[in-house]
């Protein structure tokens, strides 16, 4: 460990700079460690269940809301873990949950655990559009197009 005065130079560069390579390596490994993470069975009123999916920012579970008697969707946001990150987060759920639309998905709760921002929103039961056999007919191509510009008019 370096004292106060002291060079903080890595033992493995003659420079005491990490290499881009370095840096990119170490940057991989902590976000295989976020990713690792696994969150608690139970928070709040909420008792997780089922891993529904997971992408490069989180993993969204199945939970069961105990107050309520009702099912809903957490997505836990494993990647965001510095402040500034975490609170444009904040701002955005509050941002979203404002929004009353059929095609726009209903937030109901937003929170942190454990430096993990997580979204608790209604469950919504389908299929992905990655999932759907191509080339799509045109009309439902026009359908999903006309959906999704509804939401974006909502949300706008």
């Amino acid at each position: 460990m370096a004292m106060m005065g002291e060079s903080s130079k890595s033992a493995g560069s003659p420079t005491g700079d990490l290499s881009r390579a370095d840096t990119l390596r170490a940057a991989a490994a902590a976000q295989e460690d976020l990713l690792r993470w696994d969150p608690p069975p139970e928070i709040d009123e909420y008792r997780l269940g089922e891993l529904l999916g997971q992408g490069g920012m989180g993993r969204v579970y199945l939970a069961e809301d105990t107050r309520l008697h009702r099912r809903v969707a957490i997505k836990f946001l494993l990647a965001l873990t510095d402040r500034a990150a975490r609170k444009r987060f904040a701002v955005e759920a509050q941002a979203v949950a404002l929004i009353d639309h059929p095609n726009v998905l209903r937030v109901h709760r937003s929170g942190e655990i454990a430096g993990r921002p997580y979204l608790v929103v209604e469950l919504i039961r389908g299929h992905s559009l990655a999932e759907q056999p191509l080339p799509l007919p045109w009309q439902e191509v026009l359908r999903i197009g006309a959906a999704a510009a509804q939401s974006l008019a909502a949300a706008h």
